[in-house]
């Protein structure tokens, strides 16, 4: 599983009956908005849960993940707790108790693709075409989101010069068996979350960026601003990546990674002493 690297916490739920075995408790608890924020970008809010069905001290407890319903509005989740999560006390009278981490987990989704090209997608997330030929045999492509501190790093260090909202999507890795043909683009299309499509109202542009190697094999690699086209009806950008964005992944793979932000034009004029006004169309002005 991907779990984001947002710090997940423990929850315990006690009960002073045990409950009937084969039974289930529905369970409700808050979620940290350090984690549901992170639903917006198509992280999952998952439990996972130490359970003991059948109370055999020959068999081990095992962790489960229980996926339950998440509601965005008052950002709660509620799902069923199983009877063998409850342990009995170590000392008499006290209650039998549960014990539940609360986690996002990123998504992931894999296609084979063949040479007579293909599309993977990711539910919610992105997708990406590849035309007849990209490949010459098939090939699994694997889509996921998540957030990797390195990533991050990359990111920040290529687009500290931009005027870049500080909204931006999760990573979207692109992870392909072979690499595509030299040469050929790769067509993406991101679900834009709503706070970066939001920054389009206040003159914001949707921009893709995508994570290319450097000419210096010993320089790390750089992310590089794409254009594309933004549909702000269905929030979805669309935008083409190049082949040689697929970097070998140190597992046998290649890695395509993608952030899609929003960049501001900054509007300068020169004041002299006797004023001016500086304006930035559609936004607004100062003198």
């Amino acid at each position: 599983l991907n779990v984001e690297e947002e710090l997940p916490y423990d929850v315990e739920v006690t009960t002073s009956i045990p409950p009937a075995p084969g039974t289930t408790s529905s369970v409700t608890l808050a979620v940290p908005s350090a984690l549901t924020n992170l639903t917006d970008n198509g992280a999952e809010i998952v439990a996972f849960v130490l359970v003991d069905d059948d109370n055999n001290a020959t068999t081990p407890a095992k962790f489960i993940t229980v996926v339950g319903t998440f509601n965005n509005a008052t950002n709660e989740i509620t799902f069923d707790l199983p009877s063998g999560a409850f342990f009995p006390p170590s000392t008499p009278g006290e209650p039998y108790t549960a014990t539940l981490t609360i986690a996002a987990v990123s998504k992931s989704n894999c296609e084979i693709v063949d040479e007579l090209g293909g599309t993977a997608s990711l539910e919610g997330v992105a997708s990406a075409q590849f035309a007849a030929g990209v490949f010459t045999e098939d090939t699994q492509v694997c889509l996921t989101n998540g957030t990797d501190p390195y990533i991050t790093a990359l990111f920040n260090n290529s687009t500290g010069g931009l005027n870049l909202s500080p909204e931006t999507s999760d990573q979207i890795n692109i992870t392909s068996q072979f690499a595509p043909k030299p040469g050929t683009t790769i067509p993406v299309t991101v679900n834009v979350p709503k706070n970066v499509a939001d920054t389009v109202e206040h003159g914001g542009t949707v921009t893709g960026f995508v994570l290319i190697p450097s000419t210096n094999p010993n320089d790390p690699p750089t992310f590089v601003a794409v254009t594309g086209k933004f549909n702000n009806s269905t929030g979805e950008f669309e935008f083409d990546i190049p082949a040689n964005a697929f970097i070998p992944d140190g597992n046998g793979g290649f890695t395509a990674t993608v952030i899609v932000g929003s960049t501001f034009q900054p509007g300068c004029t020169i004041v002299g002493p006797t004023g001016g006004t500086s304006s930035l169309e559609g936004t607004g002005s100062a003198s």
